[in-house]
């Protein structure tokens, strides 16, 4: 791994997340993980069960956009030719220079999506998770699109994964990183049928998935032409990030809505390829 360090976000002193992980590589995380640690949410290898869903080849280009820890960039690395990966926090590159310092085919960039210059055009491009954050630096969702459209190469795709901000878990009372039912009274414009609005008006065509219990720890994946049956699904709520109330059976719930065809509004999240 190369590491690209600017000038005006330099590292700052050791935290204690890159005092865990210091002498450690992705692997031994993964393969003997210490579940006694609340830092070790992070590196499950279960975060990157999504990417089952990705048809890579050798010769693949890969863009990866607010890439956080590196636990998907260790798992496309073996995959493909090349991987630029951006991040703007330089203790997070800290901390992926440390567990993915043997990858040899990745430049590690600590800079934001809009001061990225690259060099080359890409056959995929990765933004799993921060697509609220990244959206919040455009206009809208349409101008975000656009601008990862011109970074592909010609048949080139675009993978984007997210919470749903009408998911079954946050009316049964989960919590999500802003509050107690914020996302069902603020969603923003990140309901599928906004999003893949958007999707087309950019010039994209739209494969919709649907991981669950999430993308983040995803232990199935149904898709636009694979919806569950009723009464198929079990055992989708966990509770890994935040306190929670149970309001009901969301599992029951969400059973209720397949039957009445209502199971893209209401699942968890969204894995969606844009081509």
């Amino acid at each position: 791994m190369i590491l690209h360090l600017s000038q005006k976000n330099l590292p700052s002193e050791p935290s204690a997340l890159s005092d865990w992980v210091f002498g450690k590589t992705m692997k031994d995380l993964q393969d003997h993980p210490d579940f006694s640690n609340p830092f070790q949410l992070e590196f499950c290898k279960e975060k990157t069960n999504i990417l089952n869903c990705c048809d890579f080849h050798a010769e693949d280009q890969v863009l990866e956009i607010f890439s956080q820890y590196g636990v998907l960039t260790s798992a496309i690395s073996p995959q493909v030719k090349h991987i630029d990966s951006i991040e703007p926090s330089s203790e997070a590159c800290h901390i992926q220079s440390i567990l993915n310092s043997d990858l040899k085919n990745v430049d590690l960039y600590d800079v934001g999506i809009l001061d990225f210059q690259p060099s080359r055009k890409y056959d995929h491009i990765f933004l799993i998770g921060n697509f609220e954050r990244c959206l919040s630096l455009f206009e809208d969702a349409e101008h975000l699109f656009l601008y990862l459209k011109k970074m592909l190469r010609p048949g080139g795709k675009l993978w984007i994964a997210y919470h749903n901000p009408y998911a079954i878990r946050y009316f049964a009372g989960e919590r999500s990183e802003k509050n107690y039912f914020a996302t069902i009274e603020q969603p923003a414009e990140l309901s599928a049928s906004a999003i893949k609005t958007k999707i087309q008006n950019a010039g994209f065509q739209s494969t919709f998935y649907y991981p669950l219990p999430d993308y983040e720890f995803s232990t199935v994946v149904y898709s636009e032409n694979y919806l569950p049956k009723y009464g198929e699904l079990a055992n989708i709520r966990r509770n890994l990030r935040f306190p929670r109330y149970v309001l009901f059976n969301e599992e029951k719930a969400l059973n209720e809505a397949i039957k009445n065809h209502h199971f893209e509004t209401f699942t968890n999240s969204y894995l969606i390829l844009c081509e």
